[in-house]
């Protein structure tokens, strides 16, 4: 069983490898739209969305009951 525990250099090394194999001057770039079925993906398809994250320190939350 393998270590649960995140590292960089391997994070790093799997990442690069997983570049590697695209094979990126095949992949399309498609909008997502509200319809987009994402059943069956395929793996040379790739979905332009707009995101926002938004991450807030809520300061008296211990005193909220």
């Amino acid at each position: 069983m393998g270590t649960r525990t995140w590292n960089e250099a391997r994070a790093t090394k799997r990442i690069d490898a997983k570049i590697d194999g695209l094979p990126l001057k095949d992949i399309e770039v498609k909008d997502y739209v509200r319809d987009t079925d994402l059943t069956n993906l395929a793996g040379h398809v790739a979905y332009r969305v707009d995101g926002v994250h938004l991450y807030a320190d809520i300061l008296n939350l211990a005193d909220m009951p």
